[in-house]
């Protein structure tokens, strides 16, 4: 079968041995001829495809992915600082300095402990479902027996609880340090934010932010 348009813009399809003068039957551009019902098997094929695509695409979506997201279990790390800055007063020149400064200094050197908790779902700050997990979590200084719970910011018994999501930080603080340890690369951040802004001008107490890596441990040791 194939199509036509007249003279007077009349679209009529022809058949093999007749004519069919039907106005139903229409195809084609201007005085191009098309194949019908060629065209109507590949509009069909086509519309299959696509339905094929969307149907992947939403098969795709419910599959879940693997990830290397922490365990949900107890661990333990050993961690070391290797590199520190921070302010120091100088006194001869009557002012504040920024230097770098020795990595061997209070919890240069600790043991941190995360003791699971819990697994949840909350909503993060986009409003998003996150997959979160709850610790306990305490630091040790190295040769040394006093642990420290390292707590959240806030009181009470929730600020025990250390949630770590997605980005896999456990942040948290003991004594007068400020920690972030990363659980996929092992780094932490250790900060002190103590003296300067207490206007006392001495080396006595001295702000500092320190930099390392962890390894994990036996639970045992």
């Amino acid at each position: 079968m194939i199509c036509r348009i007249g003279k007077k813009g009349v679209r009529r399809c022809e058949i093999a041995g007749g004519r069919n003068t039907s106005k139903k039957k229409h195809c084609g551009l201007g005085n191009r001829l098309f194949d019908c019902e060629g065209r109507m098997e590949r509009m069909k094929i086509s519309t299959q495809f696509i339905c094929a695509i969307v149907y992947l695409t939403l098969l795709g979506a419910m599959v879940p992915l693997t990830s290397d997201a922490q365990e949900a279990e107890d661990a333990s790390y050993f961690c070391k600082s290797e590199m520190a800055a921070g302010l120091t007063y100088n006194s001869r020149l009557k002012k504040w300095e920024g230097v770098q400064l020795s990595s061997e200094s209070s919890f240069s050197k600790f043991i941190l402990r995360m003791k699971f908790m819990n697994e949840r779902v909350r909503r993060n700050v986009l409003g998003e479902e996150e997959d979160v997990i709850d610790y306990e979590v305490t630091v040790t200084e190295a040769e040394a027996n006093n642990s420290f719970s390292c707590r959240s910011v806030g009181s009470g018994v929730n600020s025990k609880i250390i949630v770590v999501g997605d980005e896999q930080n456990v942040v948290c603080s003991a004594r007068t340090y400020s920690f972030t340890f990363n659980l996929e690369n092992n780094r932490f951040i250790s900060v002190y934010l103590h003296g300067y802004v207490d206007g006392v001008d001495s080396n006595e107490n001295t702000p500092m932010l320190s930099g390392g890596t962890c390894t994990k441990i036996d639970q045992g040791k």
